[in-house]
């Protein structure tokens, strides 16, 4: 029988079942592997996991050291696009065999391809997702993700504070500043255009009836995904069709995080390198704490704003946005950012609020299915 990561970590003690719970939750809210997951809520720390990765899978495990000092030659044995398809890092290479670092040893698709390219047998190793993402920028100039950067960031000071003997000291959450009239605190900003409510009332019967069966198909898609990636899809498919810049954010603590965007049918590049401090003025971080049901009006002249003004492209700031924040249980997870409307973005205020409450339990649905898969 399978032994699953989560239940080999409970059963030796490593974590209890309520870590484990909260980490397959934050695994469906914020992607990666699930020992990530781990590691970025300090119920592990990455060597542990990738001894327990070893153990049950019965691989081999390469220490974040020995990844971090791979000999030139040794990278040249693999093309740049086939480490970033695959998430593998050539570890030794010899006339008749290539050892790879990988996160998923199971994933024998992926090593048949490399098998076939390289005309070499593969042998694998295991090595946790931080490490190897860390390893793949530093050889092959392939981008980390914001999460990532942040989790070794976060590490590194733990371990300088071991270092140093304070390691019993306890960490103090940072708490939100309080920002009261943010909203109107740019008094420049241009008024909305006056908009004729009677222009967009005469074909809404034969519009509406088109929105409902897209929204329906939309609803259907999501129940049946099987991952946050088919969810997030689904939802910028629906979007796309409405609007013209997307941009769905993840939602942290302290930050916000480029997930998926588009700007006019166009795939925003390197989003997840978008990140945004929660801390600092920003249309993100007026919603962020689910006291807003949704924030409409413009992007008035903050660092946070400049930041998605560029990411979609703009040259300017837009005089009309909508952000919609989606939550579970009180918490906000994800936002939904909206700009240029096939309508004025005021009538779509209560649709998106709507989708939102969807989404919301879409990913409850999900959360259910991956903790009856992994425990």
């Amino acid at each position: 029988m399978l032994v699953r990561l989560g239940e080999m970590l409970v059963k030796s003690k490593v974590i209890t079942s309520d870590q484990l719970e909260e980490a397959l939750k934050a695994q469906v809210m914020f992607g990666g592997k699930l020992g990530t997951n781990l590691i970025e809520l300090d119920f592990v720390c990455e060597k542990t996991l990738a001894k327990a990765l070893s153990a049950k899978l019965s691989v081999p495990f390469v220490s974040s050291d020995t990844l971090l000092k791979i000999p030139k030659r040794t990278i040249k044995a693999l093309p740049r696009d086939l480490v970033e398809k695959y998430k593998v890092v050539p570890l030794t290479v010899d006339k008749t065999r290539i050892t790879v670092a990988t996160s998923d040893p199971s994933d024998l698709f992926s090593l048949d391809e490399l098998r076939f390219v390289s005309g070499k047998a593969i042998k694998t190793v295991i090595a946790p997702e931080l490490s190897l993402a860390l390893a793949m920028e530093k050889y092959y100039d392939i981008p980390r993700d914001v999460r990532y950067i942040r989790i070794e960031a976060s590490n590194s000071e733990k371990n300088k504070k071991k270092e140093e003997g304070n390691s019993s000291q306890a960490v103090k959450k940072s708490s939100k500043p309080d920002m009261p009239g943010f909203i109107d605190f740019n008094p420049d900003a241009k008024p909305d255009k006056q908009v004729d409510d009677e222009q967009f009332a005469a074909n809404r019967g034969l519009e509406e009836a088109i929105d409902e069966y897209a929204i329906g198909e939309l609803y259907r898609k999501l129940a049946a995904s099987e991952n946050r990636e088919e969810m997030s899809e689904c939802i910028i498919d629906y979007l796309s069709q409405r609007f013209q810049k997307i941009i769905l954010f993840i939602m942290k603590e302290h930050s916000a995080i480029g997930w998926k965007g588009l700007s006019r049918s166009k795939r925003v590049a390197n989003i997840s390198q978008l990140e945004l401090s929660l801390k600092e003025p920003s249309v993100l971080s007026i919603v962020s704490e689910g006291k807003d049901p949704y924030y409409f009006g413009s992007l008035t002249y903050t660092p946070g704003n400049l930041k998605i003004a560029k990411a979609l492209g703009s040259k300017e700031l837009s005089s009309e946005v909508l952000v919609t924040p989606i939550s579970i249980k009180g918490r906000v997870i994800c936002a939904i950012y909206l700009e240029g409307g096939k309508t004025p973005l005021k009538f779509e205020i209560s649709h998106i609020d709507t989708l939102a409450q969807k989404i919301s339990i879409a990913f409850e649905i999900l959360m259910l299915k991956n903790k009856l898969i992994m425990t």
